[in-house]
């Protein structure tokens, strides 16, 4: 089987099970009204249920989400990695040991149903990465490019 077709199966179960709830919460549908612009990337704040099913969460508002972006672009350019830095951005608040957290992921080109539920893409490279963000510190906690397939 080639290396392209094991990353479409591996995108189309992800994206599957998330419609089913195993990763993710309902799917709830997301509007092109909820599309916000951070640094030019279009974007979707979801539930925090949305990214991980038992978080507690909170709402970041434009001025956290542009704290997140400006800090995670930051260790993104020095990253040897060259993750591509534009692209669509699936936003979570979230709770973590009492401190408030925004995940972001990240993909280059829009997948089907980026903007209706939280997606976990395995593989695809520089094109797709993952980042947490401490609202509190100004950290970014974790930084992931995804790998080749």
């Amino acid at each position: 089987m080639k290396i392209a077709s094991i990353w479409v199966i591996a995108v189309v179960f992800a994206t599957l099970a998330i419609g089913q709830g195993l990763f993710a919460g309902d799917g709830a549908t997301v509007s092109d009204a909820d599309v916000l612009f951070i640094n030019g990337n279009p974007g979707v704040v979801f539930e925090a249920t949305e990214y991980r099913r038992d978080a507690e969460g909170w709402t970041p508002g434009t001025d956290d989400l542009q704290a997140a972006e400006d800090a995670v672009m930051a260790v993104a350019v020095s990253d040897d990695r060259d993750p591509v830095l534009f692209g669509y951005r699936q936003y979570a608040g979230y709770m973590e040991d009492g401190e408030r957290k925004i995940v972001i992921h990240s993909m280059c080109k829009p997948l089907d149903g980026w903007g209706q539920s939280f997606l976990i893409v395995l593989d695809g490279g520089p094109c797709f990465w993952q980042a947490a963000y401490n609202a509190g510190t100004g950290e970014v906690e974790t930084f992931y490019v995804n790998g080749q397939a």
